[in-house]
């Protein structure tokens, strides 16, 4: 079923099954609906660097269902049809306008977390807050941090 949103047509967004080593499991996924035991999907998150040493932080837009109005550092969905890269390069660009050559980013590592494999990569990059097109369904707004005001959003939840 398609929805519309202000006008536009929200097209429902689907994944590649994987199982626990990675391996794909020939089978697609719509979001929103239970994965089976055994079945993961590729999430990415990328943690971009000021040339300054601060941090990108960005907090999730209120209308988010899931986790509204926190802040991290941006991630998403891997896409059917699309690598680990190729999905990290796409929510940068969607999300905070970010466009990067892909040997930009350097995988940091990977992790399993629920049904969720999530490879975590590290962008350097001299930013510009105010230069930045946040996707309103999906960014509230964006900031860069120090570490130390990282480990205070933390420990504090603001």
């Amino acid at each position: 079923m398609l929805k519309y949103s202000k006008g536009m047509m929200i097209v429902p967004e689907f994944w590649d099954i994987l199982d626990e080593q990675r391996q794909p499991m020939n089978k697609l996924h719509k979001r929103g609906t239970p994965l089976k035991k055994g079945e993961f999907h590729l999430v990415v998150d990328i943690v971009v660097i000021n040339t300054d040493g601060r941090v990108l932080i960005d907090r999730r837009s209120p209308k988010k269902r899931n986790c509204p109005n926190y802040w991290e550092f941006t991630s998403g969905s891997v896409l059917a049809g699309e690598q680990s890269r190729e999905g990290a390069l796409r929510e940068l660009s969607e999300e905070l306008g970010i466009k990067v050559d892909p040997d930009s980013l350097t995988l940091l590592g990977s992790t399993k977390l629920d049904h969720r494999l999530v490879d975590t990569y590290m962008l350097i990059m001299s930013v510009d807050t105010d230069a930045l097109c946040l996707q309103e369904d999906e960014v509230a707004e964006a900031r860069l941090v120090s570490l130390q005001q990282l480990d205070e959003i933390c420990r504090t939840g603001r």
